[in-house]
């Protein structure tokens, strides 16, 4: 069997008590859900510490030698190599309230995938926005390509679209010709984005698309593109 993560004691202890239908803490499950991969792996000298009386898994964790070791040498048994923590940061551990380490919806297209669904979801991701900010300093030279975001997948509706560097500058004219309703901001105040690799467009500062090869590569099949949407503010910002 494969596992994926092991839970730290008091993240084990509220599991099973969650799974049990007893008493735990909310905010803890609904944290600890949120960065679970389908299965842990503890062992006999962890679920005595918790107290956990569950003798066929004992059994079947004893059988198997997973018996006294530190949550640490069983983590380098899982597949993905971290033990979820309830304040922890420290690698291993992975701080399930606030850690670099986030569980995200991605998805990766290779050479001559269809990104239909891609568009799909990063459109609907984009029309309830009253303000969006883009970041990618080769918009301009991929523009025929990249002007499929505005053409196909910015609403047409009064929108505020900011931008940075001169990224769109030369195409605001261009844009407004679109949708007289968007309002093309320079932008004066978000100083992270700067001087970044990937791509960005940020959702009414509260979701953030990164695309790691370019705005244009989500109409282009000729090469790999990857998205991932995460919420703004989460995972140590």
């Amino acid at each position: 069997m494969s596992y994926a993560v092991v839970l730290s004691d008091e993240l084990l202890k509220e599991f099973y008590a969650f799974k049990s239908n007893a008493t735990y803490d909310k905010r803890t499950i609904e944290s600890l859900l949120q960065h679970y991969k389908n299965s842990y792996l503890t062992n006999v000298d962890q679920l005595e510490r918790v107290e956990i009386d569950d003798a066929p898994l004992m059994q079947q964790l004893a059988s198997s030698n997973f018996t006294t070791q530190p949550l640490e040498e069983l983590c380098q048994k899982t597949k993905y190599k971290l033990i979820l923590h309830e304040s922890n940061s420290n690698y291993p551990y992975l701080n399930i309230f606030n850690d670099k380490i986030e569980s995200n919806y991605t998805a990766t297209h290779y050479k001559e995938d269809c990104r239909a669904k891609a568009r799909e979801h990063i459109k609907a991701l984009l029309q309830d926005a009253s303000h969006i900010f883009i970041y990618d300093k080769y918009i301009s030279k991929s523009w025929p390509k990249s002007k499929k975001l505005f053409s196909e997948l910015v609403p047409k509706k009064s929108l505020s679209i900011y931008y940075c560097d001169g990224h769109l500058a030369s195409k605001a004219t261009e844009l407004k010709k679109m949708c007289s309703s968007w309002k093309i901001v320079k932008d004066t105040t978000n100083t992270t984005h700067r001087n970044l690799h990937d791509r960005y467009i940020i959702v009414d500062s509260t979701i953030e698309i990164i695309l790691t090869s370019g705005i244009d590569n989500l109409f282009d099949e000729r090469s790999d593109f990857t998205y991932i949407v995460r919420t703004k503010g989460e995972g140590g910002e």
